[in-house]
């Protein structure tokens, strides 16, 4: 069924979390996503691409694939989460209402609007760190970014276009997984995460 979505605008999402902290969450090399409960200590805004809602509570969701929408819809509609979806125009919605479309479109680059669209290069991790960037956040950690084969790896070259933006406007990426094969892009640093209350007040009974 053809449906026509809810379009997210520059004039609703540009600078909406602007000089807030942000960690974008991948599937690192597992078969699927993992509990990490520790990233709830991410003092920020948690973006979550594809089913990284089962790793932490996530502010963002974003998709391309509408395969996975179709096998995850039903967990995807308790989420409560802003909801990205690349060009959800042809398949059925099952009635999900709050989900907003972005339009993904050529020629490579690092976006900046929402309007113009975004070039998707095959991976929801770009399209998720280009949405970061326009929506503001600073620094931002990728957090699963981990590309394991030659074809990922291939397609990965293309985060030197959002890498070269923002060296060039002061904004800051920083790549969590140490071993990470975009380390040649980022620098890596760890996620700020603040400290476990119960841990504390263990240690100080």
């Amino acid at each position: 069924m053809e449906w026509n979505p809810n379009w997210a605008t520059d004039k609703e999402f540009k600078d909406f979390f602007i000089k807030r902290k942000g960690l974008i969450i991948g599937r690192g090399q597992n078969d699927d996503y993992q509990i990490q409960s520790a990233l709830n200590r991410f003092h920020g805004i948690k973006i979550g691409c594809n089913r990284a809602y089962v790793s932490c509570k996530i502010d963002i969701l974003i998709w391309m694939d509408p395969a996975f929408f179709e096998k995850n819809w039903h967990e995807i509609k308790e989420l409560d989460c802003l909801k990205f979806a690349l060009n959800p125009v042809h398949y059925d919605h099952h009635g999900i209402t709050d989900i907003r479309g972005i339009k993904a479109n050529h020629p490579g680059r690092c976006s900046l609007n929402i309007d113009s669209g975004f070039y998707p290069c095959n991976l929801s991790g770009y399209v998720a760190l280009n949405l970061a960037l326009i929506i503001g956040l600073n620094p931002i950690w990728l957090y699963g970014f981990c590309p394991n084969t030659d074809i990922v790896r291939q397609r990965s070259e293309s985060f030197k276009m959002l890498a070269d933006w923002a060296n060039k406007n002061r904004r800051q990426i920083y790549i969590a997984d140490e071993e990470s094969y975009l380390r040649k892009f980022f620098e890596y640093k760890k996620i700020p995460l603040r400290a476990n209350k119960r841990k504390l007040k263990k240690e100080t009974n």
